[in-house]
């Protein structure tokens, strides 16, 4: 598995699009070359379908997260406004 800690959106977003692409078994790419969990990719996958359907990318949603917990208002304002 890749150490613990926090990865670029760049990064997330090009292993997202490589998935999509199906050129390779999910497995094979989790394996080879990045070392992630199916798991992990799998949550990836379903937030960048999430924020695409909403027009947002990774990199919107980590500012957000480092804003500080989001209350439920502030994620229907969200919605709202896209």
């Amino acid at each position: 598995m890749a150490k613990r800690g926090r990865l670029t959106a760049e990064f997330k977003t090009k292993v997202v699009l490589e998935a999509l692409r199906c050129e390779n078994s999910q497995a094979e790419l989790c394996r080879n070359p990045h070392n992630l969990s199916e798991d992990q990719l799998s949550k990836w996958k379903a937030q960048f379908l999430e924020n695409a359907a909403h027009g947002r990318t990774f990199r919107k949603q980590e500012r957000t997260m480092k804003c500080g917990k989001l209350s439920k208002n502030s994620i229907l304002r969200s919605h709202n406004h896209e």
